[in-house]
């Protein structure tokens, strides 16, 4: 498949989705013997998609793809949610996780810190506002302090809820 029917292929999925009102994530196409197989990954704006609503999207999707007959070969579809494990990497990945706990490895340090992990309390401007915990000790006693430190997009090199 070429990049161009790839691109078609995820634009014609986008308007599929968002007649149901649920948002395309990602969709991956890899080639196997019997055919390609194509996973569709959608959410919702605020995260949390139905069984349903997946269910429903697939249906849509198939009926449209064997009426324009993309595909020489057999293909198999799925449609997921994109699950806790998927990688954030735009803003919208991140207001999907508005108000959850998400791990952060960066590029370059920001405040002497190469890692944070703490709950996004807002997104926008290309920046990710996280709530996270500090450490400290004051003589025998452990002191615990909650603090907030802003994240450019850009230098994020990884960034994945926890649960």
């Amino acid at each position: 498949m070429t990049s161009e029917l790839t691109q078609q292929l995820e634009e014609f999925v986008h308007l599929k989705a968002e007649e149901i009102g649920l948002e395309l994530v990602g969709v991956t196409i890899n080639y196997k013997k019997g055919g390609p197989s194509i996973d569709v990954y959608a959410d919702k704006e605020r995260g949390g998609i139905t069984l349903e609503e997946c269910t429903l999207l697939n249906k849509r999707i198939v009926q449209d793809l064997d009426r324009a007959d993309w595909f020489d070969k057999n293909y198999a579809l799925s449609v997921s949610s994109p699950g806790v494990d998927w990688p954030l990497r735009t803003e919208k990945d991140f207001k999907r996780s508005l108000h959850r706990k998400v791990r952060f490895l960066l590029i370059e340090p920001i405040e002497d810190q190469w890692e944070y992990m703490g709950e996004i309390t807002e997104v926008g401007s290309g920046c990710i506002h996280v709530d996270f915990e500090t450490k400290t000790k004051e003589g025998k006693k452990k002191v615990i302090a909650r603090r907030q430190v802003i994240i450019p997009i850009e230098k994020i090199k990884k960034a994945l809820q926890v649960i």
